[in-house]
């Protein structure tokens, strides 16, 4: 009679890792990620609600921990160039706002009295269109800076979209 072989017949488990897909990975670094780390790089993205200090705060961030705190200084990173974006797309809408009120605003001041109203009409509808834009823009970014906050906080990588993602090297 053959003898069997030790383990054969028992059923081995493999343990399989959880996979994140929305949220993202975890931050690989040599050291284990804090509570300070995950609560600094989640306040860079908090930062867009201050808009110009918060901008100010995510540069230094980036640039003073970068060498230090590579968590942080990925976020840090991050937070600095979407408020940027949004901050110039918000002022470009704001432009664009002041500039067809003008616009609307001279067309039924120059028209005479019967098509004023019109004027006013599209005065009003063009701004109101515009104010809308607006608030969504607004809106959009400050709820991907919180989502950022969210995935800092919790020790997750974080891209914002439209913004700087590492490019492959060829070589």
């Amino acid at each position: 009679m053959a003898a069997e072989e030790p383990g054969a017949g028992v059923a081995q488990v493999v343990e399989v890792a959880p996979t994140r897909r929305r949220t993202g990975r975890r931050f690989a670094q040599e050291r284990p990620l804090t509570l300070v780390d995950r609560i600094v790089a989640a306040t860079a993205h908090l930062g867009i609600l201050l808009s110009l200090p918060g901008l100010i705060y995510a540069l230094v961030l980036w640039l003073a921990l970068r060498g230090r705190a590579p968590y942080i200084a990925h976020h840090a990173r991050q937070s600095f160039w979407w408020q940027f974006l949004t901050n110039v797309a918000l002022l470009v809408m704001i432009a664009v706002l002041f500039v067809a009120a003008l616009v609307s605003l001279g067309g039924s001041l120059n028209s005479n009295s019967t098509t004023s109203g019109v004027g006013l009409v599209g005065l009003f509808g063009s701004l109101l269109g515009l104010f809308i834009v607006l608030i969504a823009g607004a809106a959009f970014a400050i709820g991907s800076a919180l989502i950022g906050a969210l995935a800092a906080f919790v020790g997750y990588t974080f891209h914002y979209p439209f913004v700087n993602r590492k490019r492959k090297e060829h070589h």
